[in-house]
This record gives structure tokens, C-alpha cells and sequence, in this order.
């Protein structure tokens, strides 16, 4: 396997902040900015989500989907969580909610949601931290936090969950009622082709980048038998102190 080092530092979204925000009349823009300042996160905005609509919001100790949720509530707007990024885009007639002809219907749809828990691990038994959950087919999604949980709401209609992971094979669980699904995680070699180890320790996909890399094949390693790895990297790397 090839080792790509990259010398530009990047910032990692965190998707455990916990945000607190007091805003009257600001901008969607501008609450955005504010928030991938404070979560370390970026975010992807289809050109037909209205950025300038004005909003008021006080929340305190929110996560981002929370701040999100309220944000966005009521408005053809949904979002995808895939760290770093956040993709914001308006809602397609067939993901928008079906018309209800009667209050009674609106709400025995609302009380079909239902939140769903439970934790991530590896095949040894450590959790997986920033896992991407998502309720298939739909905008829902999540992250595990530090110690592999998660918890995400489940809307009407929601049947499978979806485990996402760098390494790691897709995993596609139905839900079958069920308000607690564990999930152990299978490696998956075949997806470890290229990976980019960034400044900050975080897995990335080379064609993922938005900026350039260098690589340094194992050869070029071996080449010279050094005690040291580190000195077999001199003169192959321009820039490498």
C-alpha cells in the first residue's frame, strides 16, 4: 500500500458539538457560517435552498442537527450528514410529505416516528467513533459519538438503517419495530485502496480531497535500509521537515 502525505491542515467536523446560539432576524447564511465555525464542519448548499431567509433562533447546547431541525422546520429544506460536509438541498415532490386530507391522519403520521438507539463496535469490540447512520431513503441521519452510540429519529414510513464507515463494510439493518439496534462492523479491504492519512489523523479518500497530495510508494521506503522510517522519507517529499 502507498503512503500519501498531505501538509495541508484540515479541520475535522465534530459532530458531538454542542452549540449555543442567540440570533434575531439573521440570515441563513450567516447562522450557517457561525455554525461550521463552531462545529468544524462545511457546509454543501444546492443554489435552490433560500440562503437569505431571516430567522430567529435562542438554542443553547444543541447539536447541529437539532439547530438544523429547528432552522429548517416547516420549510421544503433537508439536510445529509456525511462528515465533513453537510448537504443542504430542497426536498423533491416525491421526498416531500404526502398531503394529509384530515388533522387526524397528520397525526397518527407524526406518531409513527419513532427514535431508535444503540451502538457501533468493530469486530473486537471497540466502538466506532463519527459512524454515519442514516435512515435509508430518507434525509434522516446521524453520527455515533465517542463511545459509539447513537440515537436518531426514525420518520413514518423509515424500515432500514444504514451503517456507513471508512474501512468498513455498508451495513443495511431493518428496523422491524425494534427501538434498540447494536451493530458490530466487518472490515472491508477492498476499500483501503488509497487512503489519506490528513494532519489531523483523519481517514480520507485520495479523490475526496480538495487539495493536492504527494505520494510515496513503499519501495521508494525499502530502497534504502534505514533504522529510522522516518529517515527514508528524506529528499522523496518536497517540503517534508
Amino acid at each position: 500500500m502507498a503512503f500519501a502525505l498531505v501538509y495541508t491542515f484540515e479541520a475535522s467536523a465534530d459532530a458531538y458539538s454542542r452549540i449555543s446560539l442567540s440570533e434575531v432576524n439573521t440570515p441563513v447564511e450567516d447562522v450557517l457560517k457561525k455554525i461550521e465555525k463552531e462545529a468544524k464542519c462545511l457546509f454543501v448548499i444546492n443554489t435552490q435552498v433560500d440562503t437569505q431567509r431571516k430567522v430567529n433562533l435562542n438554542v443553547q447546547n444543541k447539536t447541529v442537527s437539532e439547530i438544523l431541525d429547528i432552522m429548517f422546520k416547516g420549510t421544503d429544506v433537508s439536510y445529509s450528514i456525511q462528515n465533513p460536509n453537510i448537504m443542504l438541498s430542497k426536498r423533491t415532490a416525491a421526498q416531500g410529505q404526502p398531503k394529509s386530507s384530515s388533522s387526524n391522519s397528520s397525526t397518527a403520521q407524526a406518531n409513527s416516528s419513532r427514535i431508535v438507539t444503540g451502538k457501533v463496535t468493530d469486530a473486537s469490540g471497540e466502538a466506532l467513533i463519527g459512524l454515519t447512520v442514516k435512515v435509508a431513503g430518507t434525509s434522516a441521519a446521524t453520527a455515533t459519538d465517542i463511545d459509539g452510540n447513537y440515537s436518531i429519529k426514525v420518520p413514518a414510513g423509515g424500515s432500514e438503517l444504514e451503517f456507513s464507515y471508512i474501512g468498513y463494510q455498508t451495513v443495511k439493518q431493518p428496523i422491524s419495530g425494534k427501538d434498540k439496534i447494536d451493530i458490530v462492523m466487518r472490515d472491508n479491504t477492498k476499500l483501503l485502496d488509497e487512503v489519506v492519512v490528513t494532519a489531523m489523523g483523519i481517514a480520507r479518500k485520495e479523490e475526496t480531497l480538495s487539495y493536492s497530495t504527494q505520494t510515496v510508494g513503499g519501495d521508494e521506503l525499502t530502497r534504502a535500509k534505514e533504522a529510522n522510517l522516518i529517515n527514508s522519507l528524506q529528499g522523496k517529499s518536497a517540503g517534508l521537515v
